[in-house]
């Protein structure tokens, strides 16, 4: 059955990639990271260790695309152009325990209570119902997964590399669906006392352990099911409690924890919102893609921004133009992402105003991603001290 099971799973993957470059040998395969290539003979295309031996004569059952995608995040793990952001520090590099910490802070607090109801009632034998046999298919994926990610610590940007985009996340909570039989048997004995009260008395303790467990399981279930709703449809920003909230992600976690690009149309719905005026809302935003292609109406690009090389400005600070400052919380937060303006072009943000800004309400939010300043906020900010740059590595 497992056979079965991994034959059917790259029959799947394989129809996603329409089978292109499936059964390809390994030795035609070009790789640019370091583990894959062979760093004598890795040349501008690419290298292949594996090309002198008997391992790159098998076919590879999986897709071609499959295999230089894993080679490209290797790549990326092994030498990234960008620091790491946690708990409001950068670093180089990554953090082995990143993905533990992130799903600590963005989980909701009832799923996690969920999965620590589930492991302590296992140790006391009131556990989801399973022999070590299929507990350890069922679980080793998700730890296996997960430990493969924690390892890759050149970087530490996405918490998504753990999350349901790869099976890992939804083995646990097959695991953990093992409680249901004791929310079952919560409610079918709840039900019975309520129509015959007397039944109360006749229950023995194993019974009364087994509602217990139903009844915390059913609360925090409803807990987790409400923290997540309440901040729909922001889900990707969500962070539980133990932050705080969503407003206050940004302090812990950066990049796709909390901001890529999903905001934009609620910050067009914010503008809407406004009096009616001539006054510009100045953008500063970075993505993958230009904002001015969305033609939200009012946005101009950010005013006060460095050139690439970050050695002189490109505008004068000292003159604040009147309107509002809509700018990410990435940027807000000193990520070194290049803004986007109008025709394309990249520019770094002036840093100055940042550290002021970071601490004071703004006048608006669009979704949790995006924050909305005043001119006269600006003004107070370039006239602040200026505050060291959360990384040291960062130029001034």
């Amino acid at each position: 059955m497992l056979l079965l099971r991994m034959v059917v799973g790259l029959y799947v993957l394989n129809l996603g990639y329409l089978g292109e470059g499936s059964f390809t040998q390994l030795k035609e395969c070009q790789f640019v990271s370091k583990t894959f290539s062979n760093d004598v003979d890795i040349t501008s295309r690419g290298g292949n260790r594996f090309r002198d031996s008997w391992l790159g004569e098998l076919p590879m059952p999986f897709p071609a695309n499959y295999i230089i995608d894993i080679d490209l995040q290797q790549r990326d793990f092994e030498d990234f152009s960008r620091p790491s952001y946690m708990n409001g520090h950068y670093e180089a590099k990554g953090w082995w325990y990143c993905y533990a910490y992130a799903i600590l802070l963005k989980a909701p607090l009832g799923t996690l209570g969920l999965l620590g109801l589930a492991m302590a009632t296992s140790l006391i034998g009131f556990g989801p119902k399973l022999n070590w046999r299929d507990a350890m298919i069922l679980l080793a994926p998700a730890g296996v997964i997960f430990a493969v990610a924690s390892s890759k610590s050149g970087f530490s940007h996405h918490s998504r590399y753990v999350l349901p985009c790869i099976p890992c996340i939804p083995f646990v909570l097959i695991w953990i669906s093992g409680l249901a039989v004791h929310v079952q048997t919560f409610w079918t004995t709840s039900l019975a006392i309520w129509n015959r009260p007397r039944l109360r008395s006749g229950l023995n303790g194993k019974r009364m352990q087994s509602c217990t467990i139903g009844l915390l399981a059913s609360l925090l279930l409803l807990t987790s099911i409400g923290g997540s709703l309440s901040v729909h449809p922001h889900s990707m920003s969500y962070f539980n409690l133990l932050t705080g909230g969503p407003k206050n992600g940004p302090e812990y976690l950066l990049n796709s924890n909390i901001d890529w690009a999903q905001d934009l149309l609620f910050l067009k719905r914010w503008i809407k919102t406004q009096p009616q005026d001539d006054n510009p809302v100045y953008l500063a935003f970075d993505n993958y893609y230009n904002p001015f292609d969305l033609e939200i109406p009012r946005i101009e690009p950010w005013p006060f921004a460095k050139n690439r090389d970050e050695d002189s400005n490109d505008s004068d600070s000292s003159i604040v133009p009147n309107g509002d400052y809509a700018i990410s919380v990435n940027q807000l937060y000193e990520f070194p992402w290049p803004l986007r303006r109008r025709d394309d072009g990249r520019c770094f943000i002036d840093h100055r105003p940042i550290a002021y800004l970071c601490k004071i309400e703004p006048i608006g939010r669009a979704g949790y991603s995006i924050r909305i300043y005043s001119a006269d906020q600006l003004r107070a900010a370039f006239s602040a001290p200026v505050s060291p740059r959360l990384w040291s590595g960062f130029p001034n």
